[in-house]
């Protein structure tokens, strides 16, 4: 489970240690952010959240890749920012838990990797694209969409 998610995201896991980077594996097939799926429990609230990510809006695409295996059942976003955090060639994971499903508006865990500081928000899935477009580019850094987040923790766009 967590090797092919290592594997997933460029890390290896094909040495008898999944937590060990193979140099030989380390290149992933794509430097898409992931959306990793860790809650199955409403598989329509899924289709919705990925139809969302992947419909583009005002112009903008988000470049994702969606992990979606119930061997990721139950993972927690702090045990994926333990196993990914400094190891990850990407600077963040976005997980769809039990509150992206549960809740109406859908919002999604966005983790940091760059750092062991449990640093995460919440965000919209209509946002994902902008926040992908703007980190991917480093036009924005991760801590401008975290301090933005509303009353409620979730990123729902900048202020007018």
């Amino acid at each position: 489970m967590i090797r092919d998610l290592l594997r997933l995201l460029g890390l290896g896991g094909s040495g008898p240690d999944p937590y060990d980077r193979d140099p030989d594996a380390a290149v992933a097939p794509s430097t898409d952010a992931v959306v990793i799926r860790t809650d199955f429990s409403d598989q329509a609230a899924w289709e919705l959240v990925r139809k969302t990510i992947s419909t583009p809006l005002s112009g903008l695409r988000a470049y994702v890749q969606f992990a979606d295996d119930r061997e990721y059942d139950g993972i927690t976003g702090d045990r994926l920012r333990a196993v990914l955090t400094n190891r990850s060639p990407r600077q963040y994971a976005i997980v769809a838990d039990r509150m992206t499903m549960a809740h109406p508006d859908h919002p999604l865990r966005i983790i940091d990797l760059t750092t062991s500081e449990a640093r995460a928000f919440r965000a919209l899935p209509t946002h994902i694209a902008s926040i992908e477009n703007n980190l991917s580019i480093a036009n924005m850094d991760f801590v401008e969409f975290a301090d933005a987040v509303h009353d409620d923790g979730i990123f729902r766009g900048f202020p007018s």
